[in-house]
């Protein structure tokens, strides 16, 4: 199995995820060394951020967790990854009815990966979040349930 197709498994599992889906995130990898998170339509639950349109911080947060923690599967999808550190930088309120989120490594190791993201609202060309991150790769198969 080549790696773009290990990933589109990979994403496939994640966006099936009730949790993911939930949230309304999609999970994507438009080449083998990006993931791509997006939030194709922002509902009134995701905006608040002090009583505006712009999408929460919380809900930002959340995003920025869930694209550093996929950025494992640009180096090995067949393994589960977690974030280990996370730092999120809010550079403008978010704003639009749609987020992109991409991430991708800067460097990695054995088992730790270093990663940067940024989110984009609606169609701006101008970041409103970075973050960057450090990944911790498991010995774990992804494929194992949750709690095993």
């Amino acid at each position: 199995m080549s790696l773009a197709e290990a990933q589109a498994r990979y994403a496939k599992g994640l966006n099936d995820d009730p949790i993911i889906s939930r949230w309304g995130f999609h999970v994507s990898f438009p080449k083998t060394d990006r993931v791509q998170v997006t939030l194709a339509t922002v509902e009134k639950h995701h905006r608040g951020g002090l009583g505006s349109d712009a999408v929460n911080g919380g809900v930002l947060s959340a995003l920025c967790d869930l694209i550093i923690g996929c950025s494992g599967a640009l180096v090995d999808p067949a393994r589960r990854s977690a974030t280990a550190e996370l730092s999120i930088h809010f550079l403008q309120p978010t704003l639009g009815d749609s987020v992109r989120a991409e991430a991708r490594l800067l460097r990695a190791g054995t088992t730790l990966l270093f990663t940067e993201a940024t989110i984009w609202g609606g169609r701006s060309p101008e970041p409103s979040v970075r973050c960057t991150g450090m990944v911790r790769l498991s010995d774990k198969p992804w494929t194992q349930t949750h709690g095993a």
